[in-house]
Formats: C-alpha cells, structure tokens, sequence
C-alpha cells in the first residue's frame, strides 16, 4: 500500500454476514486481503460471525451468530437473512463509533439497519457490491417473484443510503448504473486480487492436470458441465489425460457419480477444498483453467489460475450484468468464451487448447499480463484512496 494518507488514520468496519479469515468463498478473500493491508495505517475491525480476537492487526468482533459460518457450503436461508437483517438493525450504536463502515450489499435484508444506523451522517458508509443482477435471472434461483421485487428494492435503498459505491468489476458497475439508479461517477471500480505466489510453500502434486475447476460445488457454478465436457472430450477426442476439480459443496456426491457414470472415474479427480501451498501446487501442476458458472462478480479463482499463466475458458452468460469475467478473459487473447450451458462449445474450446502448445502459451503470457497489475495491494491502495475520500467530503 502507498501509505500516504492524506487523513489522520481512521477508524474502519467492514460489515459482512460471512466468516472470515477462515473463509472459503471470494467475499470472505476480498474482506481479509483488503482489511489486513488497510490495518497496515488505520485500526480495522470485521464485523461478522467470526470468533472473537485479533489476526494480522485486524480485530474480529462476533455480531452474527456462529451458525451463519455453513453457509459458504450451501446456499442462503430465508431465516438467515432475516436474522441477519434483524440483528444488523441492533447494532446502530456500534457501527456509529467508526468513522466509516465497508458493507457488503449481499444479503441485502441487512442493508435496512445499515441505513438506519448512518441516519445521523455517522459512520460514513460504503457499500461494497461484489453482485447487481439487474434483469438477470438464473436459472438457479430459488426466490419467488415477492422476494426478488424485495431483494432489487433494498438494493436500491442501500445505493440511496451509502455515501460511496463500489463495485468488484465493470459488469457489477455497469448494472448498478443501468438498473439501480447510481450515476456513472458515483460508483467506484475496486477489484478483486492475487496474492503472490509463496513457492516456498508449495506441495509437490502427485499428478498433472490438463484442466481444472475451482469453485464451491453448488449450483449455478455448474461444474457438471465441465464433467459432461471432459466425458465428450474423451468419447469424441480420445482424450487420456487427467482433469480436477477443487472445492467442495451439496453437489459433491452428485458430480462424482455423474462422473464415474460417464467413464471418468480414472480421468476427473476431485480434491476437496484447498487453501495456500496445496493449491497453489494444484494451479503450478495444471495446464488450463476452466470456469462454467452462470454468473460471477469477478471471479478470484480465475484470476489466480491467471496470474500462475493459465489460460481461462469461461462461460459467457446472456446477461452483461452478471459477467464480471470479462473483466479478465478475453478471446484469443487470455482464454475464450462460450455461452453459458454450451456444453459442446466447452468441448471443442478445451478440445483447441489441448491439441496446440503454441496456442496454449500464447494465452498463457496474456493470461498473465492482464493478471499482473491486480494485486491486492493495488486494490487495497484503491480502497484506501475512496475511504479517505468519503471521511474527508
């Protein structure tokens, strides 16, 4: 980080329903990365179900109940939600002793205390939107039409109610624009990052993979689009190599059977959740990353595949609102694109990278040059720069 403040150093929240550090999905990672350099010249807390105690000069203070940290393996309840939003509406006088508190939009029922606690012009907030679906509508989703009218209205009160917006990508930044009412200038680009690569603390993998997948086995990450893709590959293209995926989640069992029903019990291992040098050793040990979800905000895993110089096939989603990838794959140049759900476009991109090394490290050096500036330090310096800024206005 730069260091250079142009305030007296401030006193930070972040307010988020999520665990952390002991995080496994990209907003846990986006919450700890940012607090823990921002602590480096501010005193930074993260309000969230985490235990109580310090980490890296971040201080964590419980305010959600610890059952809200099963949810990175499953989705969302509507009884966590509500609780979340009953407790955040509590916690009025806590947040007004910081100067200015970093909220997470999601799960949107929260947003209400949120507005309600900052009546009084303390603290300063900003909301942090990692997500704005606009019109989008997954095919995974499980609100009724009442609930979705619900979740878009308290979007928009928590842009109306935040003295500063910021999104995790241009797509997020483009929706909030077109369906939420902010201005082009009000809303503020701060992206995820990378943390460099510790080769120190890398394991030695037991095996080489062509492709892989990281992400929570959940949904509308469709992993098993990337199992009936693999299956094709090796029916069509004879393909004998070796592909994984990382991370865990409900549809566990679901993708391993799926997997072993369509041969691929010897070629597709899945290895659970991993952090640090495990991972790390599984990105050096694979040649082509692979995302098949239906919608992100930004995607780190892709970005961290990236920065090791994997080239990305992701899918392109309908909506433009919703992919937050674009910000890092582009055709021919760091990966390609498919259309969500196109399961033989997925086949035949893997099917390219697969039979062409040149074509392969070509994306690979572009793969790591967009990569390169999008550091955590660099987004943190960003978000320092925007945090002064509003306690400053």
């Amino acid at each position: 980080m730069s260091g250079v403040g142009t305030v007296s150093p401030l006193r930070v929240a972040f307010l988020t329903d999520k665990s952390a550090p002991a995080y496994v999905g990209g907003y846990e990672v986006r919450v700890y990365e940012l607090a823990r350099r921002l602590a480096k010249h501010h005193t930074v807390e993260i309000l969230s179900c985490s235990p109580e105690g310090p980490a890296d000069g971040v201080r964590f203070e419980q305010v959600y109940p610890s059952a809200f940290q099963v949810f990175p393996t499953g989705e969302r309840s509507r009884i966590h939600t509500t609780l979340c939003g009953v407790r955040t509406l509590a916690l009025g006088r806590r947040l007004r002793s910081f100067d200015v508190v970093v909220v997470e939009a999601i799960p949107y029922a929260h947003l209400l205390g949120v507005a309600w606690a900052s009546r009084n012009a303390r603290p300063k907030v900003v909301l942090d939107v990692s997500e704005a679906w606009g019109e989008f509508r997954p095919s995974t989703a499980r609100l009724t039409r009442v609930e979705e009218s619900l979740v878009q209205h308290l979007l928009r009160l928590g842009v109306a109610s935040a003295d500063s917006v910021v999104a995790v990508s241009s797509a997020t930044a483009r929706s909030l624009v077109r369906s939420y009412g902010v201005a082009p200038e009000s809303v503020h680009v701060v992206p995820n990052g990378f943390a460099p690569v510790d080769v120190g603390a890398r394991s030695e993998p037991p095996e080489r993979y062509d492709f892989l997948a990281v992400a929570r086995l959940v949904e509308h990450k469709r992993i098993g689009d990337f199992v009936e893709a693999l299956a094709r590959l090796r029916e069509q293209e004879g393909w004998r190599g070796l592909g994984a995926v990382v991370g865990d989640g409900p549809l566990r069992s679901l993708l391993e059977r799926t997997a072993r029903d369509r041969g691929l019990a010897e070629r597709l291992r899945f290895l659970g959740f991993l952090t640090g040098g495990e991972k790390d050793a599984i990105l050096a040990a694979s040649r082509c990353f692979v995302l098949p979800s239906e919608r992100e905000g930004f995607s780190i895993a892709a970005l961290e595949a990236m920065a090791r110089g994997l080239p990305v096939v992701a899918s392109r989603p309908a909506s433009d609102d919703v992919y937050g990838v674009g910000d890092l794959v582009e055709d021919d140049v760091t990966g390609y694109t498919y259309p969500t759900g196109d399961v033989a476009a997925l086949a035949r991109l893997l099917q390219r990278i697969r039979s062409s090394e040149e074509t392969r490290e070509r994306l690979s050096q572009g793969a790591r040059n967009r990569a390169r500036p999008l550091t955590w330090d660099s987004a943190a310096d960003r978000l320092e720069a925007l945090l002064e800024g509003v306690v400053a206005a």
